[in-house]
């Protein structure tokens, strides 16, 4: 299967989206299983100083989950815009829609 294929099939796809999702699912993995460890098995550990360095890795991780999550929701925008351009394009910008359009705009004058 040809790479412009795939594109056709996946119109919102993007370039390094599986990568995105990997980083972010593994990120989101780690702050979930740090929340679940902080409060069950290490919460007697993280007591004090080295609770606050902990939990501020949690969220340090958490807003880095968001940012890659914004990051994907722009790519396919993007990728959103880009595919009603070439749909408008494809639609409206073929050569016969533009000759007629062309024959429109010229005055007809009939007068001489």
């Amino acid at each position: 299967m040809s790479a412009d294929q795939s594109q056709q099939e996946k119109p919102l796809a993007y370039r390094g989206r599986k990568l995105v999702h990997i980083i972010g699912t593994t990120m989101l993995a780690a702050c979930i299983l740090m929340l679940i460890l902080g409060q069950t098995v290490w919460a007697d550990r993280v007591q004090g100083p080295r609770g606050l360095l902990y939990w501020g890795w949690c969220f340090l991780l958490a807003i880095a989950c968001i940012v890659v999550a914004m990051d994907d929701f722009m790519m396919v925008r993007r990728a959103l815009k880009q595919t009603k351009r070439e749909l408008f394009h494809r639609q409206f910008m073929s050569e016969s829609f533009v000759k007629e359009l062309r024959e429109k705009k010229q005055p007809h004058d009939d007068r001489h």
